[in-house]
């Protein structure tokens, strides 16, 4: 299963479409609405994270805003996050190219949970693998 969380629609509205989440099996994409940077701020995001045993990999854009802040709540809430660093990018700040800034991103989200590429998280969950449920 893949959770997909996307920003506010542009009306502003941030509850998420009415579903009962027990019903959405898990070959299927959950798509969760956010008002804040933070995957946290969507009540069924921190629900379905809940119930499925706090333990959560991130990926995605803007690395410096989205995963940093979801990073550092999934820390604050004792949940087990993985950052996969080369299946994520950042924006430029100011004359900060944005390869330095996702650098500078990953180091920090290191403090918070572990950080892998890609390569390695796939043969870490891969079944057979020796290393299944250790990331490097």
């Amino acid at each position: 299963m893949a959770v997909r969380v996307e920003r506010c629609k542009a009306s502003g509205d941030c509850r998420a479409d009415a579903h009962n989440l027990a019903e959405i099996s898990p070959q299927q994409d959950m798509i969760f609405d956010r008002c804040q940077p933070s995957c946290y701020s969507s009540k069924d995001f921190v629900e379905v994270i809940a119930n499925g045993g706090g333990n959560l990999v991130i990926a995605g854009f803007a690395g410096e805003v989205a995963c940093l802040s979801t990073a550092i709540e999934a820390f604050h809430r004792g949940h087990d996050l993985v950052f996969v660093a080369d299946a994520s990018a950042s924006h430029p700040l100011d004359n900060v190219p944005a390869c330095d800034v996702h650098d500078v991103i990953t180091r920090l989200i290191s403090l918070y949970g572990a950080v892998t590429t890609t390569r390695s998280w796939i043969k870490s969950t891969s079944p057979g693998s020796r290393a299944r449920g250790h990331v490097p």
